[in-house]
C-alpha cells in the first residue's frame, strides 16, 4: 500500500504478522496507516510494526498506534514497535507511552523491550 510520501507492507512472521513502515507519517498518511493496522490485525492479534525507514510521524500516527494496540489486546494479542527512530521515539517518551508503546530490539527478540533484560 503506497501513496504520499508513505508506503505500508503486512506480511507473516512466526509470531503474527509484520508490519513494515516507511516515509512519513503525516495527518495525511493516516487513514493508509489504519487501513493498513487494521489489515495486520486482520492477519493476527500479535502485530509487530517495523518503523526503521520511518522519517517522521505526528500524533496521529501514535493515536492509530494506540488505537491498534487496544484492539489488538482485546484480542488476546499484543502491538510491539521495532526499529523506532529517535524522533519517533522522543514523540512517545513526551506523551509518556513508553510502557504502552516499548521499543523492542529487533523483530527476532520482540519479548525483550529496548533497554531492559528477562530478569
Amino acid at each position: 500500500m503506497a501513496s504520499g510520501n508513505w508506503s505500508f507492507d503486512v506480511s507473516t512472521w512466526e509470531g503474527g504478522s509484520l508490519l513494515l513502515a516507511r516515509g512519513e507519517l503525516d495527518l495525511a498518511a493516516d487513514p493508509d496507516l489504519r487501513a493498513a493496522l487494521r489489515h495486520a490485525l486482520a492477519v493476527s492479534p500479535c502485530v509487530l510494526v517495523e518503523l526503521s525507514a520511518v522519517s517522521f510521524a505526528g500524533g496521529r500516527a501514535i493515536t492509530a498506534l494506540l488505537d491498534t494496540r487496544e484492539r489488538a489486546v482485546a484480542l488476546g494479542g499484543w502491538l510491539r514497535l521495532v526499529g523506532t527512530p529517535p524522533g519517533v521515539r522522543k514523540l512517545i517518551r513526551i506523551t509518556g507511552l513508553e510502557e504502552t508503546l516499548p521499543e523492542y530490539v529487533g523483530i527476532a527478540d520482540t519479548r525483550v523491550p529496548a533497554g531492559r533484560s528477562l530478569q
